[in-house]
């Protein structure tokens, strides 16, 4: 089974435009100078990467206390767009070691919730998950990154969250309809969950995006930030009352 190598450290700096999108308050600057960047590509990773398998994820039974989760993003129009309906074709995944996760992880198709994408697995935060989901996409993507409910992700957003719940990488199709037809946007992204124990929402647990492409973000005065990106003609923002809904347009 393919696994990526592990990941001695992380750092921090501006070079290139990666722009790592956490769907929540996660705003940096308009113009998404480069967020963080791995030290050496010949250095090792933290072999939590696994590659889906036909839409499957190899399935870990449930162990005492560790239960599956119902881990569940929502996205919905916005400025007037009407979506139709989300896809997500799956690449890899990263889980906390010893968390369960079903065979048929993925969830994409729930007819009462065409917009709802489910990963159904445990739900324990790592900094292993944190440094597959905030590694640097394979050349010549760029990364822009949001998250939601983050006092200080305005002036950092890597500060709102250290440890990860999971991750996963795949092609997100988002389906709007028009006046006659439908419109069609395809994205590459990354999805994670993060909880913070010492905030007030500590019992939901937060959803971050970060979408491959280039983009800039704009900072409303309410602090919410939105991702305008230009490759795929995309919109997003985080929702201020919902911790694991985006809106897109």
């Amino acid at each position: 089974q393919r696994r990526h190598r592990k990941i001695n450290s992380l750092s921090i700096h501006m070079p290139r435009k990666l722009l790592f999108v956490l769907l929540a308050v996660s705003a940096v600057s308009e113009d998404c100078q480069s967020l963080l960047s791995i030290q050496s590509a010949s250095n090792l990773t933290t072999k939590r990467i696994q590659y889906f398998k036909e839409g499957l994820c190899t399935p870990v039974s449930e162990q005492g206390s560790t239960k599956i989760q119902d881990n569940h993003v929502d996205f919905s129009g916005w400025r007037g767009a009407t979506l139709d309906e989300v896809k997500f074709e799956p690449i890899w995944y990263s889980i906390t070691p010893g968390q369960p996760v079903e065979e048929r992880c993925l969830i994409d198709d729930e007819v009462e919730k065409s917009n709802r994408i489910k990963f159904l697995c445990g739900r324990y935060g790592s900094e292993e998950v944190a440094q597959d989901y905030l590694s640097p996409p394979p050349p010549p993507l760029n990364g822009s990154f949001l998250t939601s409910f983050c006092e200080y992700a305005a002036e950092n957003p890597l500060s709102c969250a250290n440890k990860y719940n999971f991750a996963i990488e795949g092609i997100m199709t988002f389906k709007f309809r028009s006046l006659e037809d439908f419109l069609v946007r395809k994205v590459r992204m990354r999805l994670a969950q993060w909880h913070d124990d010492g905030l007030p929402w500590s019992h939901h647990n937060i959803w971050s995006v970060l979408v491959m492409d280039e983009c800039k973000r704009k900072i409303y005065r309410s602090k919410i930030a939105e991702l305008r990106c230009g490759g795929s003609n995309l919109s997003i923002v985080p929702s201020p009352n919902n911790v694991h809904e985006f809106g897109v347009s």
